[in-house]
């Protein structure tokens, strides 16, 4: 028999989970956390444009940097290439090769700043694009030109961008800074200034006048005015106007001692190189001696001779010039060069010119030689005179000393012949000149070397220069030879009067970085 305990559903209710009760801090942090959702939501848009502006003004601030080196690459070249001159180009290409090239890395350093940025919006980004784009261009032809040392000259044109694909960079990316700017209310920016360090010894030599101290003051005399300019410092130590109410038909000579020679139409006039000096006029004379003080003067169609001193007053007794001698302007206080042929037919015939020595104050007469084919003599602590066995070019210098003894004759070396005249140092121990290869015909201009000569070894240096250079004058000290190019345009690309200068013993000119005025002579 079965016993029935009890009865009941079979299928049991689920379990009712137990209700989550929070307290007070829970339901406060919870209503926190919903309220920072919403406003993330809401917020999103300005906090984004914030960070934008941010970016914006970084970009503004990377092209401002590029502006900056741009332009501080311009200002350094152009301070040297306002004075530097055709034999400056050796240093002035290796300053623009080490600017552009520091130039360069410094933009390389601004792309990547750039291109770590984060920008936020479309319109930063595009501006940005356009900043690395003008860089990366500018970088890359500022190497190029870097790379081509041996094209860069002293008249470069100097712009912000060095090529023209580096222009359509920059002006995109001017433009894009500019709606930039204007899009999100950004304050104009400036370049920023910058500097360059690796060019700065090479600069900073191209700045000063000379390369070394020479010690010396250049002369230079218009119709206007004398300047006198220290080529240590390159300042002007004397403006001075004029002492002449013919400015017009002065025609300065040469410096004796502290004082100007000149000559105003059929006067001499002695300008003293000094500050309230008085200048003095010599009437119906002309200058006879090219050395020292007392100065030769001569009457004109008159065969007196006075000698004058820097004030132009009379020194000594009047003395005449023996019959058949014309005096050819070249001398010194005790002795003249005379030639037996009129002055103004010396160069110009073929007869033969016998030269002379005078004494003015014995009265003496010393043979020197006659030339049969005539060339411009040289005069300085000896004569020079030119020849040779041809009258077409001279081929030789004979070397004379002040007592009339022959020292020395030279030939040009590589059989060359004369292609300028020679210049005469004033204690005679050196002669500059030009020579050149026999040109085939009139039409043929073969290049020129420029060539100095030890009078007293007879020893010929040649001097690495540029076609067209040509020794002018020696310094009073006889250490400096002072040259000029010829072939200058006055078009601006090159200053006019464009000198140099050589040092004895030295076997490469040098650049003086003072340019006269166009209207200037030189002494």
């Amino acid at each position: 028999m079965t016993d029935t305990i009890g009865w009941g559903e079979v299928d049991e209710r689920p379990r009712r989970l137990p209700m989550v009760r929070l307290n007070r801090r829970r339901r406060v942090a919870l209503l926190v956390v919903a309220a920072l959702v919403a406003g993330g939501v809401v917020g999103w848009p300005p906090f984004r444009s914030w960070r934008a502006d941010e970016a914006a003004r970084q970009v503004q601030r990377l092209w401002a940097r590029m502006q900056g080196l741009d332009n501080q690459r311009i200002q350094t070249l152009a301070a040297v290439q306002r004075t530097a001159g055709s034999l400056d180009r050796v240093p002035f290409a290796r300053a623009v090769a080490a600017v552009d090239t520091e130039e360069a890395a410094d933009l390389d350093r601004l792309v990547r700043q750039a291109r770590s940025m984060r920008t936020w919006t479309n319109d930063v980004t595009v501006a940005r694009k356009a900043v690395v784009a003008a860089m990366v261009t500018q970088a890359k032809a500022l190497r190029a030109q870097a790379g081509g040392l041996v094209a860069i000259s002293i008249d470069l044109p100097l712009t912000t961008s060095v090529d023209e694909t580096a222009s359509a960079a920059d002006d995109e990316a001017s433009v894009a800074i500019d709606r930039l700017q204007s899009h999100r209310h950004l304050l104009p920016v400036g370049p920023v200034t910058a500097h360059f360090a690796a060019a700065a010894g090479v600069i900073a030599a191209l700045l000063r006048p000379t390369d070394e101290l020479l010690h010396l003051r250049l002369v230079t005399s218009g119709s206007n005015a004398t300047v006198v300019t220290d080529l240590d410092t390159g300042k002007v130590v004397l403006d001075r106007a004029l002492d002449t109410n013919d400015s017009v038909a002065w025609q300065p000579g040469r410096v004796v001692g502290n004082t100007l020679v000149g000559a105003v139409d059929a006067d001499v006039l002695f300008v003293p190189l000094t500050p309230g000096g008085a200048a003095h006029l010599v009437a119906n004379v002309s200058v006879q001696s090219s050395l020292g003080s007392p100065i030769w003067v001569q009457p004109f169609l008159d065969r007196t001779l006075r000698a004058v001193d820097l004030d132009g007053r009379r020194v000594g007794r009047a003395v005449t010039l023996p019959p058949g001698l014309t005096l050819t302007a070249m001398g010194t206080p005790t002795v003249l060069l005379a030639a037996s042929a009129p002055a103004d037919a010396v160069t110009q015939t073929d007869n033969p010119t016998t030269y002379y020595l005078f004494h003015p104050r014995t009265g003496r007469v010393t043979k020197l030689a006659t030339a049969t084919c005539p060339q411009l003599p040289s005069f300085g602590g000896v004569v020079v005179l030119p020849g040779g066995p041809k009258c077409d070019y001279a081929t030789a210098l004979d070397i004379y000393d002040l007592s009339g003894r022959r020292t020395r004759t030279v030939t040009f070396p590589r059989n060359d012949v004369m292609a300028s005249p020679p210049v005469c140092s004033d204690d005679g121990a050196h002669v500059a000149l030009l020579t050149s290869p026999r040109p085939a015909s009139e039409s043929v201009d073969p290049p020129a070397v420029l060539r100095v000569l030890d009078t007293r070894t007879g020893v010929w240096t040649a001097v690495h220069a540029p076609r067209d250079w040509v020794p002018l004058e020696w310094s009073s000290d006889n250490r400096t030879l002072l040259v000029q190019q010829t072939s200058n345009l006055l078009d601006g690309s090159q200053q006019f009067g464009e000198l140099g200068y050589l040092r004895v013993g030295d076997t490469t000119l040098h650049s003086i970085r003072v340019a006269p005025d166009a209207g200037d002579f030189l002494s």
